[in-house]
C-alpha cells in the first residue's frame, strides 16, 4: 500500500482528516519537496519499537555464555560461506558487495 504524501502546509490545513487517515495508513509529510516526517498508526509504531535492538557489553554476559561462544564452530554446511565472508571482510568489502556464491 502506497503512503499518502502531503506537504507540511497541506497537513496543517487538513490536520483532522489526515490524522484520521494516518490511523489506517502512513501519511508522509514533505517539506521543500523532500520526505520529512511520517505519521503512522500507533500499532505500526509499537511494532517498530519492539524491533529495537538492545546493546550490551560482553563483560556483562555470564561466563558460561562466553565459554560457549569461545567453543562454537561453524557447521560444515556453512564453512564455504564463512570463508568467503571472512575473506571479504579482510578485503574491506561490504556485505552488499559480495556477489552470488557458486560452490
Amino acid at each position: 500500500m502506497e503512503a499518502t504524501r502531503v506537504t507540511a502546509s497541506e497537513f496543517q490545513q487538513a490536520f483532522g482528516m489526515l490524522s484520521d487517515k494516518a490511523r489506517r495508513e502512513s501519511v508522509v509529510i514533505t517539506k521543500h519537496g523532500r520526505d520529512s516526517l511520517v505519521v503512522m498508526p500507533i500499532e505500526e509504531w509499537e511494532r517498530l519499537k519492539r524491533r529495537d535492538r538492545r546493546v550490551g557489553l560482553t563483560e556483562d554476559l555470564p561466563d558460561e555464555w562466553l565459554e560457549a561462544v569461545r567453543e562454537a564452530s561453524v557447521p560444515e554446511a556453512w564453512r564455504l560461506l564463512h570463508r568467503l565472508w571472512r575473506g571479504a571482510a579482510r578485503a574491506g568489502c561490504a556485505v552488499d558487495d559480495i556477489g552470488p556464491v557458486h560452490a
